[in-house]
């Protein structure tokens, strides 16, 4: 890029002319002296409500000065930790989701710029600037200037900085136009473009500068501080234990004093010296009605969770709301709220003043930069439903519930999760406790445990556990046989079960379906159960007897 200017396209169809050097410079910092100087007075100390009306109420007036007011919300983010806790957590809900870059187009130049844009939100220093710019959530905006490198071919942003909101001011007119205060204008700079990431949340009607929820927290912050300051003087009286010197009727007035000075001084000391006819008792406090000062800060803190994180659930008592309801300890709908503004600031701010500058693209054809929330997912439900289906004879397929619970096909040669299952050798260390002396039960026995072994080999209701638990133990005498014959059972089951299975699959309710069953044919054909029952039955005995 060799022009020292460069014209952007705003959305409102005008145009503007960027110069290099303005990218380059800081329009937006400190001042030791002036309008944007950082330091001022305390605020927060000595807070009365009186004080903090004022505050507020001139921080509100059209082109009224409010660094008391942004001073205030800074001084409280410090001193109160439960406040900072919980903007902390909303701020990093939204730092720790993964930025999304759509093209335009499939391929060619759409692709390539939102290439560029990816490899810019994705990068360390402006995943670090979100929290900057998240800080308008308290304050009712936030403002992060971009200094752009413009040495290269394409003219990319080197560094955000953050900007203290005290060096803004609103217009004296609606309220809603921010601009830069600047030394001898009482109505301040209008903000340059392509310079500023300009975050104003919408979390209120009404002009920006009352939006923030510091405004609400300011007021809880002042009586959760009352609270405590009454609970520690309260402390300090009752909390401590009561120390009573006694003296005998002879006792002199230098006895009396060294007796006083005795019992000021345990505490301090821990140990004190006095004549063998004096005495000193301890007598504890009873320090009645302390939880009222712990049950008043505790709900002050409850509030204060329910402005900032929209619940208290994970906040405060250490319970969890359901999965659809909270992300990240942060309530789902506030966070989505959160995260679409900020992703309208970044693409306004950031998004499009790049694209123009670099590629000389309208607003409409820059890449969409989004900050998506993931849907939580009760996964324990989601499986216990889908197991209830298969079992009323629904059909799921494999790879869309892999999907559903983020598991990848295996590979060809993995070694493969099984079900527990008692091994072979552990099965025959095993006592018979059906086995006898008679020679015919052990026989009858090993009939029975062969036909078991087969039948489960070939069941399609068990999911195949029973065959891998068939296939593990070491091969019976005649079982493949025996699996040949249990192949094609179920035309022989068909006439008994089909009915039923019809019967379930057409019913609304048990009471339905037990309906259905009284009015099945009375006499179904078992004849081919029958037949097939009696050649395995054989070839089971066949077994037994040969494995004897």
């Amino acid at each position: 890029m060799t022009s020292s200017t460069q014209r952007i396209f705003l959305p409102d169809g005008s145009s503007y002319a960027v110069r290099k050097r303005e990218l380059e410079d800081e329009v937006a910092a400190a001042q030791v002296t002036g309008v944007r100087s950082v330091w001022s007075e305390n605020i927060v100390s000595g807070l009365t409500p009186v004080r903090l009306a004022r505050i507020l109420r001139d921080s509100a007036r059209p082109g009224a000065e409010t660094r008391d007011y942004l001073t205030l919300l800074e001084e409280i983010e410090e001193r109160d930790a439960h406040y900072r806790a919980q903007l902390m957590t909303r701020k990093l809900a939204i730092r720790g989701l993964d930025p999304i870059v759509e093209a335009t187009a499939e391929d060619g130049k759409p692709v390539q710029v939102a290439d560029e844009i990816r490899d810019i939100v994705k990068s360390p220093r402006f995943r670090s600037a979100l929290l900057d710019i998240a800080d308008g959530i308290a304050k009712g905006y936030s403002v992060i200037e971009i200094i752009w490198n413009t040495k290269g071919a394409k003219w990319k942003p080197s560094a955000f900085k953050w900007r203290d909101p005290r060096f803004f001011q609103y217009d004296r007119i609606a309220g809603a136009e921010l601009r830069l205060r600047v030394d001898g204008d009482p109505d301040g700079a209008p903000l340059m473009p392509a310079k500023f990431i300009k975050f104003e949340p919408r979390l209120k009607s009404g002009i920006p500068i009352r939006g923030g929820l510091g405004r609400v927290v300011v007021w809880l912050h002042m009586l959760k501080a009352f609270t405590l300051q009454d609970w520690m003087q309260f402390l300090d009286v009752f909390g401590i234990p009561i120390r009573v010197g006694k003296y005998g009727p002879g006792a002199s007035e230098a006895d009396k004093r060294t007796l006083l000075r005795a019992v000021a001084n345990l505490v301090a000391d821990a140990a004190v010296a006095v004549p063998e006819s004096m005495i000193i008792d301890i007598l504890e406090a009873k320090a009645t009605g302390t939880d009222a000062h712990q049950r008043a800060a505790e709900f002050w803190n409850e509030e204060i969770s329910k402005v900032v994180v929209g619940q208290t659930m994970t906040a405060d008592d250490g319970s969890s709301l359901a999965q659809a309801e909270v992300h990240d300890r942060v309530r789902l709908d506030i966070l989505e709220a959160d995260t679409d503004e900020i992703a309208a600031a970044v693409q306004a701010g950031l998004v499009e003043p790049y694209c123009a500058l670099n590629h000389g693209l309208m607003p409409e054809d820059c890449p969409q930069y989004t900050l998506p929330v993931p849907k939580p997912k009760d996964l324990a439900a989601r499986m216990k439903a889908v197991r209830e289906f298969v079992e009323m004879g629904g059909k799921v397929g494999m790879a869309a519930m892999r999907d559903e619970i983020g598991i990848e096909d295996p590979g060809e040669d993995e070694e493969l999760l099984m079900p527990p299952r008692r091994s072979a050798t552990r099965r025959s260390e095993e006592p018979d406790d059906d086995a006898g002396d008679d020679g015919k039960d052990g026989a009858d026995k090993a009939d029975s445990k062969g036909k078991k072994t087969a039948r489960h080999a070939a069941c399609p209701h068990c999911g195949g556990i029973h065959a891998r638990h068939a296939a593990d133990a070491a091969p019976e005498p005649g079982e493949d046989v025996l699996a040949a014959m249990l192949k094609d059972w179920e035309p022989a089951l068909d006439p008994l079960m089909k009915p039923v299975f019809e019967a379930l699959q057409q019913s609304q309710s048990f009471e339905e379906f037990l309906a259905r069953l009284g009015d099945m044919p009375q006499r179904p054909d078992l004849n081919p159960f029958a037949d097939r029952l009696a050649v395995l039955t054989a070839i089971g005995r066949g077994i037994g007897d040969a494995s004897r």
